[in-house]
């Protein structure tokens, strides 16, 4: 099979291990083969077109793999974590193929509860009527969907500037004499002098790219610039006053000159941007992983256990929880007197004694031990009389909070079920029984 043939996709979800993985042929385990179990953090320095978010500013996912092949008689199991998204695989050997990874609580035809968690998390109007979240291109508009977050998070750090060449014709010469300018413009000399200097300016490729960016948003996209956020409407703003000789039939030769990566430390969040702006301009969605790249490995994916703790940090503001995390600044706990070290329960509430951590993965019918350790040494440190581990579960399982009393200790553990509407196709019935689950989630809290 030559690297030009594309195989079959693979369409799956997430946390499908074990004797849940999904079963794929030959040719796909062949094609799937060299990239498994390879780090997210390798991966990702070996194919640039391969984006990943949260950021690893934001997350600890660096040793966790894409996905796993494993072998059980004569089947070939493809394996899934807490990793969703569609990518490319380009095996130079075999060929190419397309996986596509959904959150275990949607379905085939539709992705509700993913882009609802999206819509909390990032902002914006995803569930509007406006957009279509049934077909393959809803993975295009993720990524443009991602685009204020990402941008603000970058606008906080300032505009970017960098350093540009510049050539000038006048009296004011400093810099470098322009030989062959002097000689076309200057002879007769009338007093000009052909020059070129290097100045710091925000009118730059970055910024351009960024540009180009918002203006293909605009003209393909428009409801998600007229989201109601003064602080990105004001980016959006000041980036397009600070880009004069920006043209937007320049698109190409911006692209490529932002091939390169932003390693400055004080704009650091502009790297992300870049590479998103870029993803987002080629259309690296599902319509073009057809063709034919140069990369290995490329999409877009998300950790959706790092969406599943956002997402529940918006909701639990509402009982007064704070939100720790190990890129949150002067978060977490420290253990020891003489050390710096820190643990970052997920949420707490030291009025209520109450301390909470949020689990994507499925839930075991009893508790794992690494969970214990985890959630006793956070009621230990934090003096805690209630833990609580919290899973999402299908409205159509049976579920029961489960309580188990500490020894020796006026303290209980539970396990918390938030339910998820799977069975709304409809959008606003979806919207309907989510508020319902968040309620019902609410109230359960406050009893326990």
């Amino acid at each position: 099979m030559s690297q030009h043939e594309v195989e079959v996709p693979i369409y799956t979800y997430d946390n499908r291990y074990g004797n849940q993985a999904t079963v794929i042929n030959d040719k796909q385990y062949k094609i799937l083969e060299p990239f498994a179990h390879q780090s997210l953090k390798e991966l990702q320095e070996k194919n640039k077109n391969l984006l990943v978010f949260p950021d690893k500013s934001e997350n600890e996912l660096g040793d966790s793999p894409l996905y796993t092949l494993t072998q059980s008689n004569s089947d070939y199991n493809f394996n899934t974590y807490n990793i969703v998204g569609v990518y490319r695989v380009l095996n130079e050997n075999y060929g190419s193929m397309k996986v596509e990874v959904r959150s275990r609580f949607d379905n085939i035809n539709s992705q509700p509860f993913l882009t609802y968690l999206l819509t909390k998390v990032f902002g914006g109007y995803f569930l509007d009527r406006k957009v279509d979240i049934t077909t393959d291109g809803m993975w295009d508009l993720l990524l443009i969907m991602l685009f204020p977050y990402y941008l603000l998070r970058a606008f906080r750090q300032g505009l970017f500037k960098q350093y540009k060449r510049f050539k000038y014709n006048n009296s004011n010469f400093k810099g470098t004499i322009g030989v062959s300018d002097f000689i076309n413009h200057n002879i007769p000399f009338q007093g000009d002098i052909s020059y070129q200097v290097r100045e710091i300016t925000y009118d730059n490729a970055v910024l351009h790219l960024i540009r180009h960016t918002i203006a293909y948003i605009r003209s393909n996209h428009s409801w998600l610039l007229g989201i109601n956020d003064f602080e990105f409407r004001k980016a959006c703003q000041a980036v397009e006053n600070h880009t004069p000789s920006w043209h937007p039939q320049g698109v190409h030769e911006v692209i490529r000159n932002n091939q390169n990566s932003i390693k400055h430390p004080f704009f650091s969040e502009y790297e992300p941007l870049r590479k998103l702006c870029l993803q987002i301009l080629y259309r690296k969605g599902v319509s073009i992983y057809g063709q034919v790249s140069e990369t290995e490995v490329e999409g877009v994916v998300f950790d959706c256990a790092w969406l599943w703790e956002k997402y529940l940090a918006r909701l639990l503001k509402r009982l007064n929880y704070t939100h720790h995390g190990f890129h949150l600044q002067n978060s977490g706990i420290k253990v020891f007197v003489n050390s710096r070290y820190r643990l970052y329960p997920d949420f707490l509430n030291e009025d209520k004694k109450s301390v909470l951590d949020a689990k994507y993965k499925k839930p075991d019918n009893s508790l794992s031990r690494e969970d214990i350790h985890q959630i006793l040494s956070y009621m230990y440190l934090t003096d805690s009389k209630f833990g609580g581990l919290i899973y999402p579960l299908p409205d159509n399982d049976a579920y029961k909070i489960k309580s188990y009393s500490i020894i020796n200790k006026d303290s209980l553990l539970f396990k918390i079920f938030f339910l998820v509407p799977t069975q709304s196709i409809d959008k606003k019935l979806f919207l309907k029984n989510m508020e319902k689950s968040e309620n019902d989630f609410i109230k359960m809290l406050e009893k326990c």
